[in-house]
């Protein structure tokens, strides 16, 4: 979703609000202009009652690129097992790895495309089964057990900070 209805960036700062900034205000009196923001946006001029004007559409993007090897063994005496290794890299665009509802600047959405949430670049996974030799008993009841074990190894999730407030500088 992007605001077809946003201003460029930096619209505010007029000569007027920079020169006020510079005069010596103090940090929290320094602001753009809000009445020039209003009317920089695109379709004030046909819709001056409108802010936002959101726009829907699929234009997310993502790339997964991974290379795979494995090493199986089958039973022998008792013992098989699976060894995988995985390297990859997951690229996405901002809904899957941050939290905004719209971009921050609507103009260059591919700003947002970056590591994904789900990019763990390493995964290494050992699966092994033995089977128990099996001793005569009634009812059978010492025969066909096993022992399994799954160990999975992998690299940290990528982590991010978000600014989630109305502050956006």
């Amino acid at each position: 979703m992007t605001d077809i209805n946003q201003p460029l960036p930096g619209a505010g700062w007029t000569a007027a609000a920079k020169s006020g900034c510079l005069a010596g205000l103090t940090t929290d009196d320094c602001a753009p202009d809000g009445d020039a923001i209003t009317a920089a946006r695109p379709y004030h001029a046909k819709f001056p009652y409108l802010s936002y004007i959101e726009w829907l559409a699929n234009d997310n993007r993502s790339n997964y690129n991974g290379l795979q090897a494995s090493l199986t063994q089958r039973a022998t005496h008792g013992l098989s097992y699976v060894l995988g290794y995985t390297f990859s890299h997951a690229l996405a665009m901002s809904p899957d790895n941050w939290s905004f509802v719209a971009p921050i600047n609507s103009y260059n959405i591919g700003n947002l495309y970056g590591n994904s949430e789900f990019d763990i670049r390493s995964r290494f996974t050992f699966s092994a089964n033995y089977d128990l030799p099996g001793i005569k008993s009634p009812l059978q009841i010492l025969q066909g057990w096993s022992i399994n074990s799954i160990v999975n190894i992998s690299s940290a999730a990528p982590w991010g900070v978000n600014d989630v407030s109305t502050d956006f500088s």
